[in-house]
């Protein structure tokens, strides 16, 4: 018997059923130890569907049953009960699920699509530059690989559950500002824009250079971005005019570095965030300044009112007249 002509469940089968008949116990374990060898060479492994979901209880499994029954229930839907009921464990049943999962989703990727692609995927997961969106997506394009139908179809359904709890992927879709679509399965970001490619465009295209994680002027022609070198903009605009002044600033900032708050804001426009500059707590959008006590001060009040934001009034004058009784 081989890989190719026999089902990896009646190889492991048919072997129990041979170390079962050894009456030496020395030799069955040292049989068990060749099995096990045997399976991590050859790549024969079992992997059971039923095994990402044997945390859950009896009850729970019906429930799930009647749900997988319904016609009109998607398997979406199935799969949200799922996490669900996940999620709402208590924390040693959710631990005791988790290792069940992340055990079952090393053996369906190295059963479904090889030792290779299984210790690479594992490497990305441990490596701080890949995104639980890549990984969910660098899995689906593997399955989508699988040249057996039903060895592919039997992949997709395991799909969602070692995306959720194994990958750590919630189906978010984020592309750093440059789409907002991704694919209903492979979880990539669709027609990225602003010369950037990648799962999450998180890329820039061949000819383009910069930093695609920094807005829609990130990625910019190869030798454009350093026609200005002493561009510097405390991070409120990425483009410069000749003299090195800044253009376009942006955060309700101003000045030739955007190192200023525009009219009607107040704050640090040096800090480099987006939340620099505020609205000053003014009358009709008026603007303001920091007082000699660190405080924000009003530059001009409309007429009847005072205070550091124009937030008193004054009190109309009263005069008391004075009636003559003659008696």
């Amino acid at each position: 018997m081989n890989k190719e002509s026999t089902s990896a469940e009646l190889l492991v089968t048919k072997f129990a059923q041979l170390v079962g008949n050894l009456t030496n116990e020395s030799e069955r374990l040292e049989a068990d130890q060749v099995a096990i060898f045997c399976q991590k060479i050859y790549g024969i492994e079992r992997f059971d569907l039923g095994e990402l979901t044997s945390w859950l209880s009896p009850d729970q499994k019906l429930e799930l049953s009647h749900l997988i029954q319904d016609q009109d229930i998607s398997d979406d839907a199935v799969y949200e009960r799922i996490f669900e009921f996940y999620e709402k464990a208590e924390e040693k049943k959710k631990m005791g699920a988790r290792k069940i999962i992340e055990s079952g989703c090393k053996r369906f990727v190295r059963r479904m699509l090889g030792s290779e692609i299984a210790t690479k995927l594992e490497e990305h997961r441990w490596n701080g530059n890949f995104t639980a969106q890549m990984l969910s997506a660098e899995l689906a394009l593997y399955t989508a690989e699988i040249k057996d139908k039903k060895n592919r179809i039997k992949a997709e359904k395991s799909i969602p559950i070692c995306n959720r709890i194994y990958l750590g992927y919630k189906g978010d879709c984020f592309c750093n500002g440059h789409s907002s679509i991704c694919g209903p399965f492979t979880h990539e970001c669709m027609n990225c824009a602003d010369n950037t490619f990648g799962v999450q465009c998180e890329k820039c295209l061949d000819g383009f250079e910069g930093s695609a994680l920094v807005g829609e002027t990130g990625c910019t022609p190869i030798g454009r971005s350093n026609e200005f070198a002493e561009c510097l903009c405390n991070k409120h605009s990425s483009q410069c005019n000749e003299d090195g002044e800044c253009i376009s600033c942006l955060h309700n900032t101003t000045g030739n570095q955007c190192e200023n708050c525009a009219e009607g804001f107040y704050g640090d426009a040096t800090q480099g965030t987006a939340e620099d500059c505020i609205p000053c707590p003014c009358p009709n959008g008026g603007d303001c300044f920091i007082n000699g006590d660190a405080l924000v001060e009003c530059r001009t009040c409309p007429n009847g009112t005072y205070g550091s934001t124009c937030e008193l009034q004054f009190q109309p004058e009263t005069t008391t007249r004075i009636t003559e009784i003659v008696i």
